[in-house]
C-alpha cells in the first residue's frame, strides 16, 4: 500500500501481508495534514495479488484555515470559588464566504468545565457573516488550576472533505 501525497497517511499501523478471504473487508483511518489553504489530491495505491492486482482510491480534502471565529479565545474563566459557578457567553462565527457545517461540540478535560446552553441545535450550518453562541459554566470542585478544550468539529457545508476540529482552551482556578 502506497500513498502519493505526503500529506495524507494511514492513521494506524497496518502488519502486511493482510489476507482476506472473499468477503470480509479491512478498513483503516487515512488522516489528512494540510500544509496549504487549497484543495489536496493524492492516491491510495493497494497491491494485490487477486485477479485485479491493483486498486487505487483517490484522496480529496481541503484546508480552509481557520473557517470558525471564536470569541473569546483562549477562554479565561480566573479564580471562582469552589462549589460556586461562573458562565462565559462564547460566540462563534464565520466571517467567510462559505457556508461551514457545525456536527459536534463538546468539552475535552477537566469535567470541572461544561457547556450548558447552545443557541441552537446540533448539527447546523453557519451562513456567511453569521454568529451563534454557547453558554460555558466552570463549576471547580477544589482550589486547583484546571484546564480542558472546546472541540468543535466543523467543515465547509456541502462539501465532501472531511471534518476539521477547531480547539479552544479553557482555565480557570478553582479557590477556597
Amino acid at each position: 500500500m502506497e500513498i502519493s501525497n505526503p500529506m495524507f497517511s494511514i492513521g494506524v499501523e497496518i502488519n502486511f501481508p493482510i489476507e482476506l478471504e472473499n468477503g470480509p473487508e479491512q478498513t483503516f483511518p487515512v488522516v489528512f495534514t494540510p500544509t496549504t489553504e487549497e484543495e489536496v489530491t493524492g492516491q491510495l495505491t493497494i497491491h494485490s495479488n487477486s485477479s485485479n492486482g491493483e486498486e487505487v482510491v483517490i484522496l480529496r480534502s481541503m484546508f480552509l484555515g481557520e473557517m470558525l471565529q471564536i470569541d473569546p479565545d483562549p477562554i479565561h474563566f480566573g479564580s471562582v470559588a469552589s462549589n460556586e459557578t461562573s458562565s462565559i457567553i462564547v460566540t462563534i462565527g464565520n466571517s467567510r464566504n462559505a457556508e461551514i457545517e457545525v456536527n459536534n461540540m463538546f468539552v475535552a478535560g477537566s469535567s470541572d468545565f461544561r457547556i450548558t446552553e447552545i443557541s441552537t441545535n446540533l448539527p447546523f450550518v453557519l451562513q456567511s457573516n453569521e454568529d451563534m453562541t454557547i453558554t460555558l459554566t466552570y463549576a471547580p470542585l477544589d482550589d486547583n488550576f484546571n484546564a480542558a478544550s472546546l472541540m468543535i468539529s466543523h467543515r465547509q457545508a456541502n462539501s465532501s472533505t472531511s471534518f476539521q476540529n477547531r480547539m479552544v482552551e479553557i482555565n480557570g482556578n478553582g479557590t477556597n
